[in-house]
């Protein structure tokens, strides 16, 4: 049998190294007083002198945002994403915010209309009011994840409303669309 050297290529793990402190210019984030709700983030209270924007005082950066899927939100088969697995949530939490996001476009949007046919200024209204209740939907580069709710929501009520008999109302949109 032959017998193997082992050589190795890094020095013993057991260093030692001193670092002077750093100053901060700014207080880290975590020393601002906020109460928060325990499932999603939401500051019901906040003691902070370093402003009221609902995600801790600060908005976030965006090279933290979570980026958006590569596909069509529902289109599996087309290398779409499933938007519960691509969020990460919990099956409540997915819920609970589609549920008030439902709510909040029967308040302001044209649930006939699909999104691209929305009122941009509607539209920038249901982001603010989504993200300052739910201030998770602020993470998502550039609301990706309220837009993708709210498109399959219009996809959704638009086929309900062809299932519902509103078939002239159906016609009158697909040769207006084709005019």
């Amino acid at each position: 049998m032959a017998s193997h050297h082992i050589q190795r290529l890094f020095p013993s793990p057991i260093i030692h190294r001193c670092f002077s402190s750093e100053i901060l210019l700014n207080p880290p984030t975590l020393t601002i007083h906020s109460d928060f709700a325990p499932e999603y983030g939401v500051p019901p209270t906040q003691s902070s002198d370093q402003g009221s924007h609902p995600v801790g005082g600060a908005l976030p950066n965006a090279t933290s945002r979570v980026p958006k899927p590569k596909g069509e939100v529902t289109r599996i088969s087309r290398d779409g994403y499933n938007l519960l697995t691509a969020l990460g949530w919990t099956s409540d939490q997915y819920t609970e915010i589609q549920s008030y996001l439902q709510k909040l476009a029967g308040k302001h949007l044209d649930l006939q209309s699909t999104f691209k046919k929305q009122n941009q200024l509607k539209l920038a209204r249901f982001q603010d009011e989504a993200k300052k209740r739910y201030p998770i939907l602020a993470n998502y580069e550039d609301d990706w994840a309220a837009s993708d709710f709210l498109r399959v929501y219009l996809k959704n009520a638009k086929a309900r409303g062809r299932k519902d008999g509103d078939e002239d109302a159906y016609i009158t949109t697909v040769v207006a669309t084709f005019s």
